[in-house]
């Protein structure tokens, strides 16, 4: 199940790149809720500094419907973190992994691509002392402590922390495991026909540039992209498995969904095939031409299995 996806006792990541959400979770299953109901609104596709993925903008992470939680990006010292720590909320804070003392030194790849990387403060070890908190990382599947001066030392800003805001609304009561399947099947839906024509787009127009391209560019560009995009696989998969868990699908529908699934899931192991292809050699002209063709099948398969959640709704 996907509620099994986080352990407090051995926290894991989501997904490569997918640090945001992967606290998220964490916080979530840390206080009690069910991270189904974030997953079933987590199907994102835009293309980011080279690299097509489905991290969302957490700018634009709405948990406020499904859970009651505030959420938003602001920035402030580390005794703003600890007053918001006390009222009984959390923050996702932003750090370079590199200065980050548990965080593996091989999976620093991303941040010289000017990735920022995410981790979760959910409570003050001591409300006596100050300057000391209980943090997970799913990613780096770390779950201690950390002072404020090395969360200060790995702040993606000098003299403050950046950092998301969880803060929960006591009077909040959740919607209907109905009405949440509705919204937010009908959510990614108009989501992916308004974003992912974008997305395809300039990662395409970039496919037919890399012909161009030095061998060394176009080999780190497929290579970003096939981690990316095995990201993506994982979290369509986590996205489903809510969908099919939550879902009061009949067998046939559930049986549908999944063939739908599984689609999804082969168009961008064929992507992630060709890419390889593409940055091992100076490509010829049709692997270009059957990696663009692959890509549509991908997309397509993908609208498939939006619209068939779509039309189903909660179903009964």
């Amino acid at each position: 199940m996907v509620t099994d996806v986080y352990r407090p006792e051995s926290p894991a990541g989501l997904a490569a790149l997918e640090c945001t959400a992967s606290c998220i979770v964490a916080a979530l299953s840390l206080s009690g809720g069910d991270p189904r109901y974030f997953l079933l609104g987590y199907w994102h596709i835009g293309y980011y500094d080279g690299m097509l993925m489905s991290v969302r903008n957490m700018k634009w992470i709405d948990l406020q419907f499904e859970y009651g939680i505030r959420f938003y990006l602001t920035s402030g010292s580390a005794e703003a973190v600890s007053s918001l720590l006390d009222e009984g909320g959390m923050a996702i804070v932003l750090c370079r992994a590199s200065k980050l003392r548990f965080f593996p030194r091989s999976m620093l790849g991303f941040e010289s691509a000017g990735f920022y990387h995410s981790i979760l403060l959910h409570r003050r070890v001591d409300r006596e002392e100050e300057g000391r908190y209980e943090v997970v990382d799913p990613v780096a599947g770390y779950a201690g402590e950390m002072t404020a001066a090395e969360l200060s030392v790995a702040s993606v800003r000098r003299n403050e922390l950046v950092y998301c805001k969880l803060a929960w609304d006591a009077a909040y009561s959740r919607p209907s495991r109905e009405v949440s399947l509705r919204k937010e099947s009908a959510a990614i839906l108009n989501g992916y026909r308004r974003e992912a024509g974008r997305a395809f787009q300039l990662f395409c127009a970039d496919v037919t540039a890399s012909a161009d391209w030095e061998e060394e560019r176009r080999r780190t560009w497929a290579e970003q992209n096939m981690i990316a995009l095995s990201a993506m696989i994982r979290m369509r998969g986590l996205v489903w498995q809510s969908y099919r868990e939550l879902g009061s699908y009949s067998e046939w529908e559930a049986e549908e969904g999944a063939r739908r699934a599984e689609d999804v899931r082969r168009g961008w192991m064929n992507v992630n095939l060709l890419l390889a292809k593409l940055g091992k050699r100076r490509p010829a002209g049709d692997l270009r031409e059957g990696l663009l063709r692959k890509l549509e099948g991908a997309r397509l398969a993908e609208l498939e299995l939006l619209e068939y959640l779509a039309a189903r709704g909660g179903a009964e």
